[in-house]
């Protein structure tokens, strides 16, 4: 399914990256509803899958809407999402205050064609987020809108660790690409016509079939 995603992604919707627009934010174009103050006491984290064609490597993540009681330590955390292994973690103190945007500077690379669990750990804290529903059927997959990501899950941990037990909350994740893809070209009508060919055999092959290939 999400090799058709990613066709999609590099022929209609992939904007090529300037260094006015390396920002992505990671809940653009998600369906559900705004939550105030959910509970922060542990690892809330969200499945990205990288389908730019090229590596890329972010800078930094961010966390909106997050209110700290005291002064706490937020850390971010990038993991392997097939593995679990941690890949990158860094901690900063936040002071109390509502509603805060904290950066966190991170580095990682981001292999094309391979998803990364993705997020942050607090205690004693609260952040809003996007409600997608009751865990796990009710999530979907979506493109993020500069075409360079889809979200594919949304997990937590009340621990500071790899985080499984999926979530109903997205957080206001966004992160920063340290590199630009200006070689990659824009879409042509030609390739806009190929994926949407591609996407309607996908349908007429998951109506007779019950499948869709690879």
């Amino acid at each position: 399914m999400f090799s058709l995603l990613r066709l999609f992604a590099l022929t209609i919707l992939y904007v090529p990256l300037t260094s006015d627009a390396s920002t992505v934010d990671l809940v653009s174009g998600v369906i559900g509803g705004f939550s105030s103050d959910q509970a922060f006491d542990g690892t809330e984290a969200v499945d990205i899958q990288s389908i730019a064609p090229v590596g890329l490597t972010i800078s930094s993540l961010t966390l909106r809407e997050y209110s700290a009681r005291t002064d706490e330590t937020l850390g971010a955390r990038i993991y392997d999402q097939q593995t679990g292994m941690l890949l990158a973690a860094e901690d900063i103190l936040v002071r109390s205050g509502s509603d805060q945007s904290i950066t966190i500077a991170i580095v990682a690379t981001f292999a094309a064609g391979h998803t990364y669990r993705i997020g942050f750990f607090s205690s004693f804290a609260t952040a809003s987020g996007i409600d997608v529903g009751t865990p796990p059927l009710s999530f979907t997959p979506f493109i993020e809108r500069t075409g360079l990501f889809a979200i594919t899950g949304v997990f937590r941990s009340s621990v500071d660790a790899f985080p499984a037990d999926p979530y109903r909350y997205l957080p206001f994740i966004s992160l920063e690409l340290m590199q630009t893809a200006a070689a990659v070209p824009e879409a042509s009508a030609s390739s806009v016509l190929t994926a949407f060919f591609a996407l309607l055999c996908s349908s007429a092959l998951l109506r007779k079939y019950g499948k869709a290939p690879t």
